[in-house]
């Protein structure tokens, strides 16, 4: 009877240690998802919910070193500790403990002195979970004309299954033949579209116009569109840009 016992229990046992680890992964990845989420949407996030989130080592790894500023101070975010607040390093190297209610996880097109910091990181050996001091951006034109980029346009794949397949790996939405990014920021939510063509998956696509569009699908001036947005919308299109037919790019 034990004999048949025992490798039920090692199966069992082999069973719950590979849920524990999917569960595990699942989670350290829902964490910096929700992280970068924050940054994203330069969202002020309550001091409580860094105390509480801290003792976990998955969202401990997803908010360690990312900058996050309150109103007076910006730094690299090190501890969070229900008596003394949330730990800081600043740009001398000192941790300063922030009792903000709340505090600032921004985008990096909004950091001032973003370069700084980066050199900072760089001396520190920093290692950010989420892409925020390293992540692409681009600043709006200074006097912004139009309602479209077609820097990204002309773009060629052999099948638009190849670009909407490279979208979805990249984490993009894909409606109405464009690629889609959905941004918060000053209150209101802004839409980009890439567009990658609505024909048949196998058939060959071609990208065109960036657009950014207002709730209600209103299209938005250049203008019009906030950093953050313009930003995320462009990184969007390169992104998607980049998986190209090499063939094409150097024809």
């Amino acid at each position: 009877m034990a004999s048949r016992i025992a490798p039920t229990i090692v199966r069992s046992i082999d069973v719950l240690d590979k849920d524990l680890s999917e569960w595990l992964r699942r989670h350290e990845r829902e964490c910096a998802e929700n992280v970068e989420t924050w940054m994203v949407r330069s969202l002020p996030v309550p001091a409580g919910v860094l105390v509480e989130c801290w003792p976990d080592p998955a969202w401990r790894r997803a908010l360690e070193n990312v900058v996050v500023a309150d109103g007076e101070l910006t730094g690299f975010l090190r501890g969070a500790d229900r008596e003394r607040g949330v730990g800081v390093v600043v740009a001398d190297g000192e941790t300063v403990w922030s009792g903000a209610p709340a505090l600032l996880v921004p985008h990096p097109v909004l950091i001032d002195e973003l370069d700084d910091f980066r050199d900072f990181a760089t001396e520190l050996q920093v290692d950010q979970a989420i892409p925020q001091l390293y992540r692409e951006t681009w600043a709006p034109p200074p006097e912004p004309a139009g309602d479209r980029v077609d820097d990204f346009a002309g773009g060629r794949f052999a099948q638009l299954g190849q670009a909407t397949g490279r979208c979805r790996a990249l984490g993009y939405a894909v409606s109405g033949g464009s690629a889609v990014t959905r941004v918060w920021e000053a209150a209101r939510l802004v839409e980009a579209r890439y567009w990658i063509g609505s024909e048949s998956p196998d058939a060959p696509g071609t990208t065109g116009d960036l657009v950014w569009v207002a709730a209600g699908g209103r299209r938005l001036e250049l203008r019009e569109v906030g950093p953050v947005a313009y930003s995320e919308g462009m990184r969007m299109a390169a992104l998607v840009y980049a998986g190209r037919a090499a063939d094409e790019e150097e024809g």
